[in-house]
């Protein structure tokens, strides 16, 4: 059990996937945190009757994102926690809309600007079954087994081409490096994989020494997916933050 539900049973966890991925992404975390949820953006539903499309800018995942929260009846805020494109969407997020619902944030391979290769651009509508190849290869750490890959790269075949475009684009134009000092006074916690070779972990820090008061953690020999590679430590890490942080 996690230490948030014995310390403030009231706070409630929403984990934001990133480009190309789906809530079962943070399965792991479910699982280990009771009173949490991950949300599956529009567009990327494994349910064909689900007819949603995708945003194409993090911005209008936000938007979203605030809807859905209100649809909701949140009565109590939350704390967002979002991996890669979800990062930039939570921070996106805290900029519209503040602290309405929101009582912190969690970012996993996170940076102030989220540039994407032309290789993973282009390569989308040209070449996909090559283009996932070459993200799972960057986006794990060596310690990763290739059950763990295939597992996460039968997600993204998942997701219709032009989902997936329409995130990668949306990451390549996400740019708050001159507007994190319009973010609200919230506990910001940011997560970095030692070995992430999608969003270096130099990325990752200097996003945390941006932002005023945020604490900044690692996870040893960890790539982008952190939070799947090495689940209990990630667990643990943001257990003892939001535990501490929130206390009653």
């Amino acid at each position: 059990m996690s230490l948030i539900h014995t310390k403030n049973p009231k706070i409630k966890l929403v984990f934001i996937h990133g480009a190309g991925d789906n809530s079962e992404i943070w399965k792991n975390q479910i699982q280990f945190f009771e009173n949490s949820e991950a949300v599956t953006l529009p567009g990327h539903s494994t349910n064909k009757l689900v007819d949603d499309e995708g945003k194409n800018t993090t911005e209008n995942y936000a938007i979203w994102l605030h809807e859905y929260l209100k649809a909701e009846g949140e009565g109590k805020r939350v704390i967002l926690v979002g991996h890669s494109m979800g990062a930039a969407i939570t921070l996106t997020y805290a900029l519209m809309f503040r602290q309405e619902y929101l009582a912190g944030i969690a970012l996993a391979g996170g940076g102030v600007k989220m540039r994407v290769s032309n290789k993973i651009l282009e390569g989308v509508s040209s070449d996909l079954a090559g283009t996932l190849d070459f993200i799972m290869k960057y986006s794990f750490g060596r310690l990763a087994s290739d059950e763990l890959k295939n597992w996460a790269r039968s997600i993204k075949n998942t997701i219709q081409p032009e989902v997936l475009s329409g995130d990668f684009i949306a990451c390549n134009n996400f740019d708050v490096s001159e507007k994190l000092n319009e973010l609200p006074r919230i506990p910001t916690l940011i997560i970095g994989g030692t070995l992430d070779k999608m969003v270096p972990i130099d990325t990752s820090r200097n996003l945390a020494e941006s932002i005023t008061a945020a604490t900044f953690v690692t996870i040893e020999e960890s790539g982008h997916y952190m939070f799947l590679e090495k689940p209990q430590e990630f667990n643990q890490k943001l257990d003892e933050f939001v535990s501490l942080t929130f206390a009653e």
